[in-house]
């Protein structure tokens, strides 16, 4: 995927919130934005097991990188995820996460809410 902070031409953005200070125990979460990115050099653009469908023609999407967090101070992580999905959404761009642990959900939620109100979600963890 192509990486660059730009929000131009594009339908959705990834965005890497390596954060792990909201859970108690079992740190390490915060790896898992640059881990998922190293496992997706694989990555094609045409999926043989879905009718020669290129996703990358169906759907633009850019690699923004990192949101800054502060580990160990949830308050300031979340005003900075915040006002990171804030720039994203009200550009007019869908935002999809790579983060870090569960706590991550809230201040994104936040950030959409506030351009679109209520809501709803779909959330994908293993």
């Amino acid at each position: 995927l192509e990486q660059s902070a730009s929000l131009d031409d594009i339908d959705a953005a990834i965005l890497g919130i390596p954060s792990d200070s909201g859970g108690p125990y079992r740190t390490g979460s915060r790896f898992a934005p640059n881990a998922i990115r190293a496992m997706s050099v694989m990555l094609r653009p045409i999926n043989p097991y879905r009718g020669g469908v290129n996703v990358f023609e169906t759907l633009r999407v850019r690699d923004v990188g990192d949101c800054g967090v502060v580990p160990g101070y949830l308050e300031e992580s979340y005003r900075q995820i915040e006002e990171a999905v804030a720039a994203i959404v009200s550009a007019g761009v869908i935002p999809m996460s790579l983060g870090g642990d569960h706590s991550i959900t809230l201040p994104q939620l936040r950030a959409v809410a506030r351009k679109h109100g209520p809501l709803a979600l779909v959330h994908f963890d293993s």
